[in-house]
């Protein structure tokens, strides 16, 4: 049951004693885990699946749309303020900012591509136009967060039924959108932010060689498709916007000739080929997982935590490196994501089918 609380309460849940101050390694990443999540004093803000932008405070775990209207039923996307507000969401200052698209055609019938930015009160009410971002249609996707910009992927179509990859920012003080070049020319191009250290932000970038031209009666061939899709891997320098290549260890690149994903946090790199996992650590030393899959995981605490379930799971104890057990002793929970570590305890999300995410502050008993 999400709980509604009253409006005085939501102001003070939400807003801090001063500005927000991002440092580096709060890098906020966008991706399969945080599609619509951003960690926001001492709690999250997420959207559900119609759109309606929400807050859960760590504290005392309870839920309320951003809205300060009395007895708003948030049904109506036309009077509640939650709506709205749910494509990149972040807050900085005491204001929520967010992506609109606006592609639309000019006076003379030119298709023009542009996202709006705006950034509204911490209730979601006093929206303002921020700025622009000229070219794109951005309608969510990967994107990492940090250091005052947000940095995202722009794919661009190209006359030999190719696409081209670019990587941009937006930077939310000065309002201008800076672009740091191509990085591949291919089919399929997208790219994934793993995370950023010591000024370098991490992309692992997807392409295929060959063309899939999709339709109703397009009969997938896994193993075809599997063939033809591969990753490059680069970082992007924060300071100087220099690309350079992403090297990764031949440890785990060869173990067993799969594509490799990785997480990188706290000077961490933890990478994964589905079947094993390396762990390197902020000194440059190696820990290798025989038989450990890490591809969906949250790294707090010290450990690497996959989506656990009711019972014991298997992680990873960073500082000892070494594997341990967890047991979570709540019942009836399956996949859920470790979003949070507050006041010693961990906080999880899940998705419930009616109330769509559902968080729970839990214990974790390690057993070494």
């Amino acid at each position: 049951m999400k709980i509604i609380v009253p409006i005085v309460l939501l102001m003070l849940l939400l807003s801090s004693c001063g500005s927000i101050n991002i440092q580096k390694e709060d890098y906020h990443i966008f991706d399969y885990n945080n599609q619509t999540n951003f960690y926001y004093n001492n709690g999250e803000m997420y959207a559900d699946n119609i759109g309606r932008l929400s807050y859960v405070d760590f504290d005392s775990m309870n839920t309320t749309y951003i809205c300060p209207k009395p007895n708003c039923p948030h049904t109506d996307s036309e009077i509640c303020s939650s709506y709205g507000m749910s494509i990149l969401t972040i807050a900085i200052d005491d204001r929520i900012y967010y992506f609109n698209p606006n592609p639309h055609y000019d006076r003379n019938g030119e298709f023009i591509e542009e996202t709006e930015v705006y950034s509204a009160s911490i209730d979601g009410t006093g929206r303002i136009k921020e700025g622009i971002i000229d070219g794109q249609s951005i309608i969510g996707g990967y994107a990492i967060y940090g250091d005052g910009k947000l940095y995202f992927g722009d794919t661009r179509k190209l006359d030999n039924g190719k696409s081209e990859l670019y990587i941009r920012s937006y930077d939310y003080q000065s309002k201008s959108v800076s672009e740091y070049g191509s990085m591949l020319e291919s089919y399929a191009v997208d790219v994934k932010f793993c995370g950023e250290s010591n000024g370098e932000i991490y992309l692992m970038l997807s392409y295929q060689t060959e063309e899939i031209i999709w339709g109703e009666d397009t009969e997938i061939d896994y193993e075809y498709v599997k063939s033809i899709s591969h990753f490059d891997y680069k970082k992007l320098n924060t300071e100087t916007g220099e690309v350079s290549v992403w090297s990764i260890p031949e440890s785990i690149s060869s173990a067993n000739n799969m594509d490799v994903y990785a997480l990188v946090k706290d000077g961490y790199i933890v990478y994964s080929d589905s079947k094993d996992t390396l762990v390197v650590t902020p000194e440059g030393g190696e820990y290798f997982f025989n038989g450990y899959d890490a591809c969906n995981i949250s790294i707090l605490n010290g450990m690497v935590i996959p989506y656990l379930n009711s019972g014991e799971n298997r992680a990873i104890d960073l500082k000892h490196g070494k594997l341990v057990t967890v047991n979570l002793k709540e019942e009836n929970i399956s996949w859920a994501y470790v979003c949070g570590y507050h006041e010693e305890k961990y906080v999880l999300r899940y998705i419930d089918p009616v109330k769509w995410y559902e968080y729970k502050k839990v214990d974790l008993e390690v057993i070494e």
